[in-house]
């Protein structure tokens, strides 16, 4: 059985999370703590409960933020 790094939520010799804490997110995303549980809310982040921890699927961060739209260049 492998040797899980729980305080980063990763395998070591790997480095990036498979998941994040709430304040992992805030953290990572630049998001504040009530946007982040509206996005859990709305469905747009995949969360899991490990006892009372919430944790947001990193794949579904990524997506998410794949998924905001660009800003338009400003002209020169």
């Amino acid at each position: 059985m492998p040797n899980l790094n729980f305080a980063n939520c990763q395998p070591p010799g790997t480095s990036e999370a498979l998941a994040y804490t709430i304040t992992d997110l805030q953290r990572v995303a630049r998001i504040g703590k009530t946007r982040a549980y509206e996005l859990i809310a709305a469905g747009q982040l995949r969360a899991m409960k490990c006892g009372s921890r919430t944790l947001i699927c990193a794949e579904s961060v990524r997506a998410y933020l794949a998924n905001l739209p660009t800003m338009p260049a400003k002209a020169a």
